[in-house]
């Protein structure tokens, strides 16, 4: 088969957000790529606490999709044996487990502690340069490798946006919204990736591990969740009063987006729990969607607290705690009461999560 290129065939920038030095959000706190820049060495020249360097990197990476694996002792060797041998052959794969675990760290710590900070992007900075130097088209030997780099830098723009209602009041459409949607351009972008490793991965046997996870997790269809995104489809392809774009392919994209939105409730049954139902619909929707969403369209806005809602009742991960909430609570800022009919599911579903959130944006959920 011949290689695939990681830009994404011809998609020009759809991948690019898997190959950024640093989120933006970093960028502004004054950490540069230049600030965690390494010598090239094996390691970042950086004071690690022991406990990032010595720890069992498999188990790490195999705790890492966000959403979990059950696995039997077959499969577990199956998984670890693939993990294991792509890590010892894929030197910036070191470096994405580093950033993870020093990002966790710093999360956890009971006081911030910003050499750890500075320490996980200093690794994710050099995972990214490795990975490009490394990995310029797809074959047989990488794929896997290219799967767990897109994966965990992903999961690093998820664990490192901060913020609060504050900051969305704030800067309700500016800085901080933006910066939640960089993690959905980094979901989109590993949407695509995940496309050009399609056929390595139907060959591999770590379909059939994947796939018996799928099989044991299936759960009934949350009716509530599929009327919300009927609610949300009559809104768009009706308008119902609401104001809506007036080019007619920004509308059509409305359409798309919340037709795919509602198939992808039916196939998810409401209850995402694999990284394929993660990453589906940021990669469905159209570029005419998301220049709609960075442009603070209502009704797209709409759309993305109602995906965000669903998103909240994938398992829990410590990379994704508070995210939902605060990038569907930025989202909802400023939203008219005309948009509260496909908007009373997400209230009530997130209003539930406040109390284990350690950001509740509660000022932003009111509303009918």
């Amino acid at each position: 088969m011949a290689a695939a290129s990681v830009s994404g065939e011809g998609r020009g920038d759809e991948c690019d957000y898997l190959l950024n030095p640093l989120p933006a959000s970093l960028r502004r706190a004054g950490i540069t790529a230049s600030t965690s820049a390494t010598d090239g060495g094996d390691t970042p020249p950086l004071c690690l606490d022991p406990g990032i360097a010595d720890f069992d990197s498999i188990e790490f990476l195999t705790a890492m999709p966000s959403m979990p694996l059950v696995l039997s002792a077959p499969e577990r060797a199956t998984w670890e044996q693939a993990l294991g041998d792509t890590f010892a052959a894929n030197p910036f794969l070191r470096h994405n487990v580093y950033a993870l675990a020093a990002i966790q760290r710093y999360r956890t710590a009971p006081l911030p502690q910003r050499d750890l900070l500075v320490a996980a992007c200093a690794h994710h900075a050099e995972a990214s340069r490795l990975f490009r130097a490394a990995v310029v088209a797809l074959n047989e030997r990488n794929w896997l490798a290219a799967y767990m780099f897109g994966v965990s830098m992903t999961l690093f723009y998820f664990s490192v946006v901060e913020g609060g209602p504050a900051a969305a009041a704030a800067d309700p459409a500016g800085a901080y919204f933006h910066d939640h949607l960089e993690t959905f351009f980094a979901l989109r972008s590993n949407a695509f990736l995940a496309v050009q490793l399609q056929p390595w991965f139907d060959r591999s046997p770590l379909l059939h591990v994947i796939a018996g996870n799928i099989l044991r997790q299936t759960e009934p269809l949350d009716e509530a969740c599929f009327d919300a995104t009927e609610e949300l489809r009559h809104a768009v392809e009706e308008g119902g009063g609401r104001t809506l774009p007036r080019r007619q392919a920004d509308r059509a994209a409305l359409r798309d987006a919340a037709r795919a939105l509602q198939e992808w409730a039916v196939d998810t049954q409401g209850h995402p729990h694999t990284w394929k139902h993660l990453i589906w619909w940021p990669g469905r929707v159209s570029r005419e969607f998301v220049s709609l969403l960075v442009r603070g369209e209502p009704a797209a806005l709409v759309a993305l607290v109602n995906w965000c809602t669903a998103v909240a009742r994938a398992p829990r991960r410590w990379y994704m705690d508070g995210w939902v909430l605060r990038t569907a609570g930025a989202a909802m800022y400023g939203l008219g009461p005309e948009w509260d009919p496909p908007l009373r599911w997400p209230r009530r579903e997130l209003a539930a999560r406040l109390a284990v959130s350690r950001y509740p944006p509660v000022d932003l959920l009111a509303g009918g």
